[in-house]
């Protein structure tokens, strides 16, 4: 026993005290980290919701359960599982400062997107997110309506018309790739009048192999903030 101990306080004696502003660097780095991640979780709401409200998946589209699942797939699903990842980092983070590790997950959870929603809706009321969504460095998020890992998902394109044929117009997307656009009486026209080579549209319809068959077609400028007047529908 009498060894035992004389072993424990040797390890003791040999073990390096840490200076005291390590211990309160180490909280420093976790509260910034904290502030850092809810910051990051805000924005990202931001632009989650502004992508769907510009890019509603589903406009256009028929009803029934075949189109609703095509609208799903169109969702920025990549900045919806970086939001997840992003708040589950926070929860995790959570736990280990303070005291906030004695506290009930549920409340946990619940506070985190108490703040996220809060914080994202503080924001839009002093005008914050319209500065931020507007920015350059956020425009290639508008551009690939959040979708990067497989970008041609989902029924919408976005591009400037190239070439206009009979019942056929040529548009070249965000990424540099043309689609034939066929439209037919059948499809719809939102805000367009004669369309004419320059101008940027929003096309919903089946792409198939470059081609797409229209269900809408709708005109937008290249900032994708305002829509032109109302209009008719394609010059012949």
């Amino acid at each position: 026993m009498n060894k035992l101990n004389e072993k424990i306080k040797k390890s003791l004696s040999n073990k390096k005290i840490k200076p005291r502003w390590y211990f309160t660097a180490i909280i420093i780095l976790k509260d910034a980290g904290l502030v850092l991640l809810l910051v990051a979780a805000i924005l990202s709401l931001g632009i989650i919701t502004y992508i769907i409200t510009q890019n509603n998946p589903w406009e256009f589209l028929p009803s029934g359960f075949k189109f609703f699942a095509r609208g799903l797939s169109a969702l920025p699903w990549e900045l919806i599982g970086l939001l997840v990842l992003i708040i589950i980092a926070i929860y995790f983070l959570i736990k280990k400062v303070h005291f906030f590790y004695r506290l009930n997950n549920l409340i946990i959870i619940s506070a985190i997107m108490f703040i996220t929603l809060g914080g994202y809706f503080i924001a839009d009321a002093a005008g914050l997110n319209k500065k931020i969504f507007n920015s350059a460095p956020i425009r290639p998020f508008h551009k690939n309506q959040g979708k990067f890992l497989f970008p041609n998902r989902g029924p919408r394109i976005w591009g400037e018309i190239k070439d206009i044929k009979n019942s056929k117009i040529i548009v070249e997307d965000e990424r540099g790739k043309e689609w034939n656009v066929e439209y037919s009486g059948n499809t719809q026209f939102y805000q367009t009048d004669d369309l004419e080579i320059g101008d940027n549209v929003t096309i919903v319809g089946e792409k198939k192999d470059g081609n797409v068959n229209a269900y809408g077609i709708k005109e937008t400028d290249d900032s994708r903030q305002r829509i032109k007047g109302q209009k008719s529908g394609p010059k012949r």
